[in-house]
């Protein structure tokens, strides 16, 4: 058994990236001795009943960050994650003496010894995509920005590359050998659920796409696809579960009040969501270079035909032609091959049958402890 410091910001729900950190410590929780240290609260019994998890009848202890900064930017009208993040990763380096190995779920972390870090995208892959600009990132301040980061982090590549990386996804993982010249491994999330098995006859011509309401996610592109599809005699209904809001969240929700077909939800429970996607046919995700794509992955599971743009991680969920597209006009044309080709459409539905299961939490956590195993061994022979 051993020591286990697993840094994390917040472990608490939503999000898949502290989905990932719950299942992660799930994984270690069984077998080490582990220390979360979060800047936020820490509420086992909140996270096991969003993510599945079972951490609360574990010994885990926990340490809030005390330090100044941590309530000073949290009276920031902006998020600062990378900032915050550096900082975190400073108070880590001084901890990394209290333990065997530091882990954490957020990102690529330049420690002095070597530790275990699951990158969602590489922090610093800059410039950053156009999906994660937002109004405040102005060349000027936000090169400034960068730099401060990186000096409070003390942030040197060769620290990054002596770390053990795992990536979501195999696109990921190029991206982080362009960035940092290092190698990880691709740990695909895992996708928790008692998803409902309901046969194609029982569900309804509903178009789902699930997100929050981000820009990035594209919500008017999934309407544009399935407003075609209605103008070509295919009587389909949309429905977008989402989260958050501001300006684009008002956008999307214009757009469908002037469509009756289109079924804004929001705030639905795990069971509720879970129940939805096992009653619509057709799943849609609009996003371009995707991570991964949990929502994604979740919707496949669920048994629901799903079509995703072709780029990004997200194609390795679906892991066909036939399922991804480039454009509106694409799109529209392999969706309605699909409903109108009984036997192309049995064939889609087999191939996505046959992968579910990859994403199956045990097997996660079995490979993060294996990683974790041999990581340790690792730095027992050196020492």
């Amino acid at each position: 058994m051993a020591r286990i410091l697993f840094v994390q910001p917040s472990v608490q729900p939503p999000g898949g990236g502290n989905g990932v950190a719950a299942w992660m410590l799930q994984a270690l929780a069984d077998r080490h001795e582990v220390t979360v240290v979060t800047c936020t609260a820490w509420d086992p019994k909140a996270i096991d009943a969003f993510f599945g998890t079972s951490l609360a009848p574990l010994r885990i202890e926990h340490r809030r960050v005390a330090a100044w900064w941590r309530p000073v930017l949290d009276t920031a009208p902006i998020p600062l994650q990378l900032l915050r993040s550096a900082l975190l990763q400073r108070h880590a380096r001084r901890l990394e003496g209290s333990a065997d190995l530091v882990v954490s779920a957020n990102n690529e972390w330049p420690l002095d010894g070597t530790g275990v870090h699951y990158v969602h995208y590489p922090s610093r892959a800059r410039p950053r995509p156009d999906a994660d600009m937002r109004w405040y990132h102005r060349r000027g301040p936000l090169a400034l920005y960068y730099a401060v980061s990186d000096r409070l982090a003390d942030f040197d590549a060769a620290d990054v590359r002596r770390q053990v990386l795992l990536a979501n996804s195999t696109w990921t993982a190029d991206v982080i050998r362009r960035v940092h010249g290092a190698d990880a491994r691709t740990v695909y999330p895992p996708v928790a659920g008692a998803f409902v098995e309901r046969p194609w006859s029982a569900r309804e011509d509903v178009v789902l796409s699930i997100g929050r309401f981000s820009p990035e996610k594209r919500f008017e592109r999934v309407i544009a696809i399935v407003e075609t599809l209605r103008k070509r005699g295919h009587a389909l209904a949309l429905t977008i579960v989402a989260g958050g809001g501001g300006a684009y969240g008002r956008r999307v929700r214009a757009l469908a009040a002037g469509r009756s077909w289109v079924t804004i939800r929001s705030g639905l429970t795990r069971s509720a969501l879970l129940d939805l996607m096992g009653r619509c046919r057709y799943g849609v995700h609009g996003m371009v270079d995707e991570h991964f794509g949990m929502a994604t992955a979740e919707l496949v599971e669920a048994g629901c035909l799903t079509f995703v743009h072709r780029s990004g991680g997200q194609t390795e969920i679906v892991r066909s032609d036939d399922l991804s597209y480039v454009d509106v006009g694409d799109a529209v044309t392999r969706i309605e091959r699909a409903i109108v080709d009984a036997e192309h459409r049995e064939r889609l539905l087999g191939h996505l049958a046959a992968l579910r299961g990859r994403f199956a939490p045990a097997a996660f956590c079995t490979r993060v402890q294996e990683i974790v195993d041999a990581t340790l061994a690792r730095r027992t022979r050196a020492a």
